[in-house]
């Protein structure tokens, strides 16, 4: 199994608090860059990460093989690039070639959790001979769920997945953490040939039509605190969270 983390997308909204440089390359407050939490986590679990890039990709790719550098041992870091920047299965695509037709763990770059579980998900897509691992965390509030993607499940098993839902049917909030097998290509191709489209979608669109289709796909709670980083608004609610649930530790 290898890694694929994404960190082509332009991030107009994050603007504002990145004056233009790639969002993956944000500081957080008391913390390192964004991309810094997926590439840790990925050199952990996997001897090789491929790593997307396309807007200011020659800044991630420096900053990416300088961690490497301090960071990893024996971890190899291969780059993709997506020169038209449409989305994320279009940029999924583009690294199909170096996955050399294995599993892959899937990371956005940007993206944070906290105390995660990725080995127990891992642990999990085998024992059930999963199509896919979908890593979710419980939303605090409806709102959440909104601007990611919800799941309906049945055990572990996923029923269901909408993308950016207007009415969440729970508050399990789907995230980028997660695990597919390579067949997902073919998936990706087929939901283009079926919808005739050549328009930006999102991977829970093609894991719905695998699961209409009889694919396992499961879900796993992959951490507690979670950032996907979109406006400034996004740091200041993920860095108020983490310092009200430091307060909550301090009292206990």
């Amino acid at each position: 199994m290898k890694s694929v983390i994404l960190c082509a997308g332009e991030g107009k909204r994050a603007f504002g608090y990145t004056d233009g440089d790639n969002k993956c390359l944000a500081v957080l407050p008391n913390y390192e860059r964004l991309v810094d939490y997926s590439l840790n986590t990925a050199i952990g679990l996997t001897s090789e990460i491929i790593v997307l890039i396309g807007y200011r990709g020659s800044e991630v790719r420096d900053h990416v093989i300088n961690y490497s550098r301090i960071h990893s041992v024996g971890t190899r870091i291969l780059f993709a690039e997506q020169q038209t920047l449409n989305g994320i299965c279009d940029g999924l695509l583009c690294c199909e070639s170096l996955l050399d037709g294995e599993d892959f763990l899937l990371f956005l770059g940007d993206e944070y959790l906290t105390e995660t579980t990725h080995k127990t998900m891992i642990d999990e897509f085998n024992r059930n001979s999963a199509f896919a691992a979908c890593g979710f965390i419980y939303a605090k509030n409806p709102d959440e769920v909104r601007k990611n993607y919800s799941m309906e499940i049945s055990g572990n098993i996923i029923r269901d997945m909408k993308e950016k839902p207007t009415q969440p049917v729970n508050n399990l909030m789907g995230t980028g953490n997660c695990i597919f097998r390579y067949t997902f290509f073919d998936y990706i191709r087929e939901y283009k040939r079926k919808e005739n489209t050549n328009q930006r979608f999102s991977f829970p669109d093609v894991l719905k039509l695998a699961i209409n289709k009889g694919e396992t796909v499961i879900a796993h709670e992959i951490g507690k605190s979670y950032l996907n980083f979109n406006s400034r608004e996004d740091i200041i609610e993920f860095t108020g969270n983490m310092n009200a649930d430091r307060r909550g530790a301090h009292k206990h």
